[in-house]
């Protein structure tokens, strides 16, 4: 083998490579709606997420499927009781550094009382993926509406 050859041969490998470094991981548990009819989410204010826009986004997908939204302080918590019919929502991100920021990784989770009802994720592993640049809406957007399917 020529050393052309080879040189080609080793750049389609760490190409290939790159691409394959783009995965992008999504984990979506759908809210069972025959059991968690509609109503208000309380939405707790995470001033720590990455994604400053991000509940924003939350707060809009909630709405579109009928619910209404309500910003809370998680210290509110603690100082009154949790109805078992209160939908809870919590959420962290966290952004990435590639020529620009960009949601590296975003968790959704959904309790009723203390039970879990929902959850979505989304895991950009970074690599060789134009798409990792969009918006918070647009890679949130479509697994809220996945997580929130059973609701109009």
């Amino acid at each position: 083998m020529n050393k052309t050859c080879f040189i080609a041969r080793y750049a389609i490998l760490i190409f290939a490579g790159l691409c394959l470094g783009a995965c992008t991981t999504i984990k979506v548990h759908p809210i069972d709606a025959a059991s968690n009819p509609v109503g208000v989410v309380k939405i707790l204010n995470n001033p720590e997420s990455g994604a400053e826009d991000l509940q924003i986004v939350i707060e809009r997908a909630f709405q579109r499927h009928g619910f209404g939204t309500q910003i809370a302080d998680p210290a509110t918590l603690t100082t009154s009781p949790v109805n078992p019919k209160d939908y809870i929502l919590t959420y962290s991100s966290s952004r990435k550094w590639d020529f620009a920021f960009y949601l590296g990784r975003a968790d959704v989770y959904l309790k009723r009382g203390s039970k879990m009802v929902g959850e979505a994720s989304y895991d950009q592993a970074g690599g060789f993926n134009a798409g990792k640049w969009g918006s918070t809406e647009s890679k949130m957007g479509p697994i809220l509406d996945k997580m929130l399917a059973g609701y109009r």
